[in-house]
Formats: structure tokens, C-alpha cells, sequence
């Protein structure tokens, strides 16, 4: 800085001023080397994250008065802890003379996360390499444990690394799995069969005619890969994901009962997952 810079900084009212921010260790132990009376220097500190963007849109950001996203918002409560107290007569000098009350700090609670770091590392690399290889603006995925749910990795692509805000997005650090809204699509297959199956309407080895294509209203529907008339068991139409034979199951279950089932499912409803921002979803009433 030059001579000048420096002297506005020092000449404002108030008695305090900031002469630089953000300085090297070696930089400020060199102004305290100068041993200028009144120039005193402060050390700051910054949160890092060990693996840096792994997991980071689900650990959240912290700001000065603690978490403002993800988990550190959700749990901020239970991991500030609680600041201690010192008062202390002292002399004109600023020298501790005795001590009149002194409360300990006292640490803030563990979380303990379902999150395995190795399973998380690896689908944000999946995630990464499937939008460079789709040219997707955004890509979401979830690893889940099917016994207890438990979430074993979540996470969009592309992501951000907390410890470089230079350029921070914001839009970057939402968990679009857990906060956007989006259309199920062939998980709706899912629901079909197992309500089809549940309401005796079909069985796994019940046989169906799907033809290549359905004509249903005013559209006409296609499966992913072109084919001629087929016979296909309920096992198979799910095996191959076919459209047409999914439809074809859902005429049977009736479209009152196929409602009930999509509302047993949760679709339009929150999960209750511990994470802010959950969107609940939108599922039409029937009729």
C-alpha cells in the first residue's frame, strides 16, 4: 500500500481502523516485528474443509453466526456449543489483576452423518463424468440404503468447493435431489406394478400383448427401443422399462386405485429427510 492509502485509513474518527485484511502469517508477524505503538495485529480464521467439494452441498455453509445452509443450518443448534465468560479487574495498563468470573466454554454436540465418504467421493465422480458425457446443464444422484433408508451419498453436478468463495454460485451449493422438484418419469413403473400386483389385478408371470406402439387418446406412445408386437410377462415389461406395457398394466389397475396407490407411495408429500429446503412435491387429485 502506499504512504497515502495508509494515512486515510489511520486519520478516520472512532479511534479504530482495519489497515488490511486477509494477510499472511508471515506478513503480519513482520508488522508486529516493527513494534509500532498502537499498530496491533489480530489473527482470524478460516473454516477448510478436508475434502474440500466432496459432500459439501450437504454439509452446508457457516457464516459468522454459524450455519446458513445444509446440514450446519439444521444442526446449528447442537454444534455451536456455548461461549465462556471471563471478568477480570485489571489495571490501567490492561494487566489482569484478579480474576472476579470466569465460565468455561463448553463444546457443541456431535453429528454423526449416514454419509460414507468413499460412496460419496465415487457418485460425484459418476455424476461429473455422466453430465460431461450428456452435455447436461445439472445432474443429480442418490445412493440409499433399501433396509433403513439411510443416505449413503447425495449430491448434484456440477458442485463447488466451500474453501474457494472467490467466485462462489450459490446455485451450486443447493442439493437439488433434496430441494427442486422434478418428474419422476419410470419410477412411476414401479408404482404400477407393485399396486397392480398388491390389488391381485396382475401377477409377475401374467402375460400381456405390447405393441410397438399405442395409440391412447391423441398420442402415440413408443417404448425406448423399437419393437413389433410382443408377448410379455409383467416381469418383463418391467425388466425392459417398456412405456406400452406399463400403460397396458395401469388400464387393468384402474385409474382411482393407480391414485391411491402414487398417494401411498408419498408422491406430493415431504419425506421428513433432516435437511432444510425439502420440496414436498406436486401430485394432482384425481377426478
Amino acid at each position: 500500500m502506499t504512504e497515502p492509502a495508509v494515512l486515510a485509513k489511520l486519520i478516520v474518527s472512532g479511534g479504530y481502523s482495519v489497515v488490511a485484511q486477509g494477510l499472511s502469517q508471515g506478513a503480519g508477524n513482520a508488522v508486529s516485528n516493527l513494534g509500532i505503538s498502537g499498530i496491533s495485529v489480530q489473527d482470524s480464521f478460516i473454516r477448510d474443509l478436508p475434502d474440500g467439494s466432496v459432500g459439501a452441498q450437504s454439509i452446508g455453509l457457516v457464516g459468522p453466526g454459524g450455519g446458513i445452509s445444509g446440514l450446519e443450518e439444521q444442526y446449528n443448534s447442537d454444534l455451536v456449543g456455548t461461549s465462556g465468560l471471563v471478568v477480570e479487574n485489571q489495571d490501567p495498563q490492561g494487566q489482569a489483576l484478579s480474576t472476579v468470573k470466569n465460565v468455561p466454554a463448553k463444546p457443541g454436540k456431535t453429528v454423526q452423518l449416514t454419509i460414507d465418504s468413499n460412496i460419496q467421493l465415487n457418485l460425484e465422480s459418476i455424476l461429473a463424468s455422466t453430465r460431461a458425457q450428456f452435455g447436461a446443464k445439472a445432474v443429480s444422484g442418490i445412493v440409499m440404503q433399501p433396509q433403513t433408508g439411510a443416505i449413503l451419498a447425495v449430491a448434484t453436478s456440477p458442485g463447488y468447493n466451500p474453501n474457494n468463495r472467490v467466485n462462489f454460485n450459490p446455485a451450486l451449493a443447493r442439493l437439488r435431489s433434496v430441494t427442486d422438484i422434478f418428474e419422476p418419469g419410470s419410477i412411476f413403473k414401479i408404482v404400477t406394478m407393485a399396486g397392480a400386483i398388491q390389488d391381485h389385478v396382475v401377477t409377475p408371470r401374467t402375460k400381456l400383448v405390447v405393441p410397438g406402439v399405442l395409440h391412447l387418446y391423441n398420442l402415440s406412445l413408443h417404448d425406448a427401443e423399437t419393437h413389433g408386437k410382443e408377448v410379455w410377462s409383467v416381469s418383463q415389461i418391467l425388466e425392459r422399462s417398456s412405456n406400452i406395457g406399463t400403460v397396458e398394466v395401469a388400464q387393468r389397475l384402474g385409474a382411482p386405485a393407480l391414485t391411491d396407490w402414487i398417494a401411498k407411495f408419498g408422491f406430493g408429500q415431504a419425506t421428513g429427510i433432516d435437511y432444510p429446503g425439502e420440496a414436498s412435491g406436486f401430485f394432482p387429485e384425481y377426478g
